[in-house]
């Protein structure tokens, strides 16, 4: 009986091990996710992606980005909320012809929209947001000419009332991206496809967020060795409900152009 017992405890104590070793190589080998973004936004860029900054978030930018990565992990622990940090993570795999990324748990373009609704106060903070969002990409590259598409996804319901089954809510996210490089330029188009939040409130009324068709293109020309311009151009449009009466319909356009020059040659993070 004891000879059992010693025998337990010296399993358990050997997959406690293998438990621990497997985490410390994974943190090793990972980078956070948290650290990119917080990087790429001291820098003045996006969270989701540079065109300037070599990251691995520029995938979310720019698919075609996916070839000048390497094989990689990265994680964020956090909640679900559009709050940081946030519970996000995936990979990136190189194979001799083809790379591959998946990522669980990014806010998409769509999203980080609804949330910047709330934040203009058209629609109240608790607005319902997609969660348990995927998003795969696929590159590649032939010579000169590297390429890459995305999918980005995202639905949420929630049942959550009692005796009238009231609130329900349910939210969605469906995002197309493309990407092409080649010798000094880059384009990107990313297609906001479907968007939206309803909740359903017990009084009758309704909470809801209803995007339309939008999205954004945008390009580089690598002036040479240490310099590149940008021009992007963004177009949203999304209706409103706020619950209490107020209903109308938001457009927003943007064109925007950086110019990038870098202080030395040998530095790391510029993709020029």
């Amino acid at each position: 009986m004891k000879l059992l017992e010693r025998a337990k405890v010296s399993f358990a104590k050997t997959v406690f091990i293998a438990i621990g070793a497997t985490a410390l190589v994974l943190m090793a080998f990972c980078q956070t996710a948290e650290a990119s973004k917080a990087r790429l936004l001291a820098l003045g860029q996006n969270v989701n992606g540079s065109q300037f900054i070599l990251d691995n978030r520029d995938i979310f930018l720019d698919p075609a980005t996916l070839e000048d990565l390497q094989t990689s992990a990265n994680f964020e622990w956090g909640g679900n909320q559009a709050v940081q940090p946030r519970a996000e993570g995936g990979g990136i795999y190189r194979t001799d012809s083809l790379s591959y990324a998946l990522q669980l748990g990014r806010l998409g373009d769509s999203t980080l929209a609804m949330v910047s609704a709330t934040t203009l106060g058209l629609v109240p903070a608790s607005l319902f947001l997609p969660q348990d969002s995927l998003d795969a990409i696929i590159g590649g590259g032939a010579g000169l000419l590297k390429w890459g598409a995305g999918l980005h996804y995202a639905r949420s319901v929630s049942n959550v009332g009692a005796t009238a089954n009231y609130p329900d809510s349910n939210a969605r996210d469906l995002q197309l991206d493309g990407g092409v490089e080649m010798n000094r330029f880059a384009a990107y188009l990313k297609l906001d496809l479907i968007s939206g939040s309803n909740t359903d409130l017990s009084g009758g009324g309704q909470v809801s967020y209803s995007g339309q068709p939008g999205g954004e293109i945008g390009g580089k020309f690598n002036i040479d060795d240490r310099s590149a311009v940008t021009l992007v151009y963004t177009r949203r449009l999304y209706g409103f409900n706020n619950g209490s009466g107020t209903i109308g319909n938001f457009t927003e356009q943007k064109v925007r152009s950086d110019y990038f020059r870098k202080l030395y040659t040998d530095e790391p993070l510029a993709k020029l």
